[in-house]
């Protein structure tokens, strides 16, 4: 995972993911085009490529820290604590929550008021609170007339009283939160 300054779009800092501890010290590296070191950290504890992640801050208990939510390839989301510093080489999961599956995690986002949103594979769209990872809310189950393939997105209004998610079959459901049946489905869409 790079992460980039928005001025210039200059690469910032460089995370690693590891499954081992490793005994290899990745000091900062000169990357060509870039005048200054490029700090290198290691994201240690991961068992799974990455399918997908966001940069948050604002959950609950989290004293407005800033995480990495990594949705892996395996269906987990592993949270860690992002750097603004070169100090700690590596750094270790605060939550690893076994989420979805089977199947890769295709979008992961925190939601402040509502906790950790993911889609993936299995179809579903499910709300895991970030401290516990407890399932709080999931949407698309077998039989509500949801999604047939693998959700692949999802997004929220501004209120956040209506959800989009799109999946496989090109169609997109809007879902309001007291709804386990999608309110409509928009059909026809071309990728």
């Amino acid at each position: 995972v790079n992460l980039y300054l928005t001025e210039g779009m200059t690469l910032f800092r460089r995370y690693i993911g590891r499954n081992v501890v490793n005994d290899v010290n990745l000091p900062a590296t000169l990357e060509p085009g870039i005048s200054r070191p490029v700090d290198t950290v290691l994201l240690m504890g991961m068992q799974d490529a990455i399918a997908s992640c966001d940069i948050s801050s604002g959950a609950a208990g989290s004293s407005g820290r800033e995480n990495f939510y990594i949705g892996h390839m395996n269906g987990e989301i592993s949270i860690y604590a992002t750097m603004r510093h070169s100090l700690i080489a590596d750094v270790r999961p605060s939550g690893v929550y076994r989420v979805h599956g089977p199947g890769s995690v295709h979008k992961v986002r925190l939601i402040p008021q509502e906790g950790i949103v993911s889609c993936g594979w299995d179809k579903l769209v499910i709300f895991t609170d970030p401290e516990t990872g407890q399932q709080l809310h999931k949407f698309n189950d077998p039989g509500c007339n949801g999604h047939l393939k693998f959700v692949t997105h999802f997004c929220f209004n501004q209120d956040l009283r209506l959800l989009t998610t799109i999946a496989g079959e090109k169609d997109a459901l809007l879902w309001t939160p007291q709804m386990q049946n999608p309110a409509a489905r928009l059909q026809g869409h071309v990728v």
